[in-house]
């Protein structure tokens, strides 16, 4: 399934984001848990490794699936454990087999391939927290036992001979040492409640890292031959090879086994590296790959098709949106370049056409070259109209000064109609004296107060 999913994506060269494939490694407490009858049981460090895959539906929601394998270690350690049972000889005599072990101690180990069924939960923005919480279930693959260290002192009491055999060494009897044990175990299959949370790192466009915490919680015991044998086992076909067996296995003399439920658990820290499929558009293929190529079936050529326009239109819309705000942009600018323009436009217009000798009405060739800055701004905006204002100074009478301000107005509209303003587009008025611009106190006051005012009316 990983794998087509693999080909799916790389053939429709298709920017493809909501899936994952993933390596992971994880290490700490992993454990079998179990209660003893006898002694004490120590829990041992263990760890995993996997591949998985992940599916989002969303840009924070997926489930996730794939293959890890589980390694579990436990040991049991006991001071002293007496046991005895009926056992029969070679002879075919029975007798009561008595078993003193002292300083023993047993490990266990067991490889799980663990199939999980995640939820994936994870969130957007710069610090991207992650959960997976479910379920897994677990394939046994081995299991073993080791006992080391032990002292066992076995005997046989033949209750006809009221005597009890101490150290017939080819009887299985004696004291006995280094009597080591490497043997294997079975299991069960097991099911997993599984949870994990911790942090993403994106690395490239491609590739993110994962790190967090796990822990996997057995829910049933994986004992497969329960109180089955014997913790030491009388060999009757050979005495002297008596067996150990493990407490996973084996029963006391009231039949009762020797340790309770076992069940695997672990917890750590795990770290996954996550590869993103699809993460980047794939190049074309050349006509001589594409002919190598496998002929896609009708459903594949069709989704490939729809992916393509898909795509298309995409490019498209991005490409309008691009342009309409590239077209907006510029006509922002031009406004502005435009608001500015009028502005400086009206601040020429505005400026007083000054400097009239006394009873001067017709411009005179300075007074010309301002008028012909105006006329041209004039010309660029045919829209606007004109109020021209003429002024003079406190000298002379009322009527007089009235007279010759309105012929100084009259004079450079008449200059201006010369220059292509058309008449229809400018008023003349009179001011007189009334509107001095300075205080008319000396001849150069009175000779900026002589002046025509043009008003921009729009």
């Amino acid at each position: 399934m990983v794998a087509a999913t693999m080909i799916a994506a790389t053939t429709t060269g298709q920017t493809r984001q909501n899936q994952e494939l993933t390596f992971s490694g994880g290490a700490g407490l992993s454990t079998l848990t179990y209660t003893p009858v006898l002694g004490a049981q120590k829990n041992k460090f263990g760890g995993n490794i996997s591949i998985g895959y992940n599916y989002l539906f969303s840009e924070q929601m997926g489930i996730g699936t794939g293959l890890e394998l589980s390694f579990f270690n436990a040991e049991m350690t006991c001071n002293q454990y007496n046991d005895n049972y009926t056992a029969t000889d070679i002879d075919g005599d029975t007798f009561d087999f008595r078993s003193t072990v002292t300083d023993y101690k047993e490990k266990q180990n067991a490889t799980y391939l663990n199939i999980p069924l995640m939820y994936h939960y994870r969130t957007t923005g710069k610090n991207i927290f992650y959960a997976n919480a479910g379920a897994k279930i677990g394939i046994p693959l081995s299991g073993k036992y080791k006992t080391s260290g032990a002292t066992i002192r076995n005997s046989g009491y033949y209750s006809e001979d009221n005597y009890e055999y101490t150290d017939q060494e080819f009887m299985g009897f004696g004291t006995f040492t280094n009597r080591d044990t490497d043997k294997g175990l079975n299991y069960k299959v097991v099911f997993f409640l599984s949870a994990e949370a911790g942090l993403k790192w994106p690395l490239t466009d491609e590739l993110s890292l994962y790190t967090g915490a796990y822990i996997d919680y057995g829910l049933n015991d994986i004992r497969k031959d329960v109180a089955s044998e014997r913790l030491v086992a009388y060999n009757t076909a050979s005495p002297r090879d008596f067996t150990t067996n493990s407490v996973f296995t084996s029963r006391n003399k009231n039949n009762e086994a020797l340790t309770g439920n076992v069940k695997p658990l672990a917890a750590g820290i795990k770290i996954t590296l996550a590869y993103t499929l699809g993460g980047k558009k794939k190049k074309p293929q050349s006509m001589a790959k594409a002919a190598l190529s496998p002929v896609p079936d009708e459903h594949t050529e069709q989704t490939r098709k729809e992916a393509e326009e898909e795509a298309t239109r995409r490019e498209a819309e991005i490409k309008r949106l691009s342009e309409q705000l590239a077209e907006q942009q510029e006509k922002e600018r031009q406004q502005q370049q435009l608001a500015a323009g009028i502005e400086d436009a009206l601040t020429i217009l505005r400026q007083p056409v000054s400097g009239y000798e006394t009873n001067q009405v017709t411009p005179m060739p300075e007074q010309q070259q301002e008028l012909d800055k105006k006329i041209i701004l004039l010309q660029q905006y045919p829209e606007w109209t004109i109020i021209c204002e003429g002024h003079t100074c406190d000298l002379g009478g009322k009527n007089t000064n009235e007279n010759i301000a309105l012929k100084r107005a009259e004079a450079v509209r008449d200059y201006m109609v010369e220059h292509a303003i058309s008449k229809d587009r400018i008023t003349v008025i009179s001011k007189g004296e009334s509107e001095p611009l300075v205080p008319n106190t000396d001849e150069g006051n009175r000779r900026e107060n002589r002046r025509v005012v043009i008003i921009v009316v729009k």
